[in-house]
């Protein structure tokens, strides 16, 4: 299954972004740990590792001939990024004590930074921006959606991998940052002077539709997404919502802890995913079935709805709680924990795999949706939202392939 090359990000510190292959494939389910449990067999020698690494140091510095440039912490993070580069799991990750904080910052959905959504393309490396968030530094600053990032202070992005640049737009609440831009067709520069501050990520929007049908869309799966998740869903009740489009295209995913939070306000008692760990130990969570919802609904999914939101998508179907409309998700059914070291920086590693309440493992295979339309602009403005809406709207639910 090809994946879209590009991928959205809230920048509201400077959002670290990893490889975007990486973020395409979402965040995933995170641990916080101070201290490393010790394996009982070492995968590797530890006293051979340190016995290379002094060879080599001592080589670049009596040999290399550009030493003027060696940066001796650079080095040695690439060291360390090379040890989990070579497990092959491109969700497998070392982060720097920099990178490490803003990992940690980019799951609380609230953080200092420009409030601007950023949509990222790994093709062309172009930084654009897509929503400008209401009342942020950004807005402020007067940044507007469709304007192209193409310089950092005196640090052009053109060609900087995407963990670069977002590395130059986060700091500390207060920092100033002069962000380029280029502006509308004719690409006209644009100079902008942002204030960082505290901002809440908006992960979640909605509306009333007509016939009674509301209509909620997560962005992210974030600690602050839960809360917004549920006032939006008190609000489309107030107003009398019949039925509920969940639209989740795009979203990358995020906190399971919280995946599984808004499944409890929708599943009936039962299992909501199964996690298979190392050593073949297995781990259940549950809902009570309290908060069973009891109205029709369509779930919105694409190839880029992934993880945390897949878990959502696959429990909901598998309970035959929603339709799924649109095309087959990304297809990431793996967990990483993250581990903190003691000088500030972390370690991200694949630890188990996880299952929909059905048995499904979706890794690589991503969510089929119930009925699967294709996204035409050319025929109207959303051809998903509009098969969502004409199924809410008296057809019964189906499956198949809408035309």
């Amino acid at each position: 299954m090809e994946k879209r090359n590009t991928f959205r990000k809230g920048l509201l510190a400077g959002v670290l972004a990893t490889a975007a292959a990486v973020l395409l494939a979402g965040i995933g389910y995170w641990y916080f740990f101070t201290q490393l449990p010790v394996a009982e067999n070492e995968v590797i020698s530890t006293t051979r590792i340190s016995s290379k690494l002094r060879t080599l140091s001592e080589i670049i510095d009596g040999y290399y001939l550009f030493d003027e440039d060696v940066d001796a912490l650079a080095l040695e993070d690439g060291a360390y990024a090379g040890l989990l580069a070579a497990l092959g799991d491109p969700y497998s990750q070392y982060y720097n004590q920099e990178a490490a904080t803003a990992l940690m910052e980019s799951g609380q959905g609230e953080y200092a930074g420009l409030g601007v959504l950023f949509l990222y393309d790994s093709l062309s490396g172009e930084f654009l921006v897509e929503e400008v968030y209401p009342g942020s530094p950004a807005e402020e600053a007067g940044i507007l959606a469709g304007d192209l990032l193409y310089q950092v202070g005196d640090l052009p992005v053109e060609g900087q991998p995407a963990e670069t640049v977002f590395g130059w737009l986060r700091g500390e609440e207060g920092d100033q940052l002069t962000l380029h831009f280029y502006r509308g067709e004719d690409r006209q520069p644009v100079t902008a002077t942002v204030t960082l501050a505290v901002v809440e990520v908006p992960t979640v929007s909605h509306e009333m539709l007509e016939g009674g049908i509301g209509y909620l869309a997560i962005s992210e799966v974030d600690v602050v997404t839960l809360e917004q998740f549920t006032a939006a869903m008190e609000d489309l009740e107030s107003q009398g919502m019949q039925s509920l489009i969940l639209d989740l295209r795009g979203n990358l995913g995020g906190d399971v802890d919280v995946a599984c939070d808004i499944l409890r306000q929708f599943l009936p008692e039962g299992v909501i995913m199964t996690e298979e760990h190392k050593n073949g130990e297995v781990t259940e969570r549950t809902c009570d079935g309290a908060n069973e919802f009891q109205k029709p609904m369509v779930v919105l999914v694409n190839e880029n709805t992934a993880s945390a939101a897949e878990i959502i998508t696959g429990a909901l179907q598998d309970y035959g709680k929603a339709t799924v409309v649109g095309t087959t998700t990304y297809g990431k059914g793996i967990v990483q924990a993250i581990f903190l070291l003691e000088d500030g920086s972390a370690v991200k590693v694949t630890t188990s795999q996880y299952f929909t309440p059905s048995g499904r493992g979706i890794h690589e295979v991503g969510i089929t949706p119930d009925v699967e339309v294709e996204l035409d602009i050319t025929v109207s403005a959303d051809t998903q939202l509009d098969r969502a809406v004409e199924l809410l709207s008296g057809a019964q639910p189906e499956r198949g392939t809408a035309s």
